[in-house]
């Protein structure tokens, strides 16, 4: 679970971190762009990692029986 939660965290930072740019103007579009396609490949990162984590614990109780 510590897992989950630390990759949550990560993913709200970056998500927060990206929406920065909107509430100052001044910021060129290349680096909203750039920062965008980060945060949505993190955010892909995370949510593949956890089906992964998920699957692993479905595994093991399979195993168990």
């Amino acid at each position: 679970m510590d897992d989950i939660k630390a990759a949550l965290f990560q993913s709200f930072s970056i998500i927060f971190l990206w929406a920065l740019p909107f509430f100052f103007g001044g910021i060129h579009t290349q680096t909203k762009i750039i920062i965008t396609l980060i945060a949505v490949a993190t955010l892909i990162w995370i949510i593949g990692c956890y089906i992964y984590l998920q699957r692993k614990k479905q595994n093991k109780t399979t195993s168990e029986r």
